[in-house]
C-alpha cells in the first residue's frame, strides 16, 4: 500500500509540528511538506507529489479561500481538507472554503 502522501499548511510553527506529529503517526500518512502561507505552498506544489493538503483557513496574506480560488484557477485537484479553530471568524470562513471547493474541514487540535 502506497502511503497517503499530505502538505501541511499552517501559519503558526506550532500547529504545523503538531498536525505533521499527529498525521505521521497515521499508519499509511507522510507528511512530506509543511508551508507556513499559500505562497509557499503553491511553490511547493510544484516541486513534491502531494495527495492531500490540510490548510489552515486563517492566515496573515492568502487566506484559505484565497488560496482555494487559485487552485481551482490553476486547476489543481488535490483534495483540501480545511483546519479551522471555533470562532465566528473561523466559522464563516470554514463555510467558504467548503464553497470554493475543500474536500471537508476537522477543528483544529486543542489542548483539550
Amino acid at each position: 500500500m502506497n502511503n497517503i502522501r499530505v502538505i501541511v499548511v499552517d501559519d503558526s510553527f506550532l500547529m504545523r509540528r503538531i498536525i505533521s506529529d499527529m498525521l505521521n503517526e497515521a499508519d499509511g500518512i507522510t507528511v512530506v511538506a509543511a508551508a507556513k502561507d499559500g505562497n509557499e505552498l503553491l511553490y511547493l506544489l510544484g516541486k513534491e507529489k502531494i495527495d492531500v493538503i490540510t490548510l489552515d483557513v486563517e492566515m496573515p496574506g492568502m487566506n484559505g479561500i484565497e488560496v482555494l480560488k487559485v487552485l481551482k484557477e490553476r486547476k489543481i485537484n488535490t483534495p483540501v481538507i480545511v483546519l479551522s479553530g471555533l470562532s465566528k471568524d473561523s466559522t464563516e470562513l470554514t463555510l467558504g472554503s467548503l464553497e470554493e471547493g475543500a474536500f471537508d474541514f476537522i477543528p483544529k487540535p486543542s489542548g483539550e
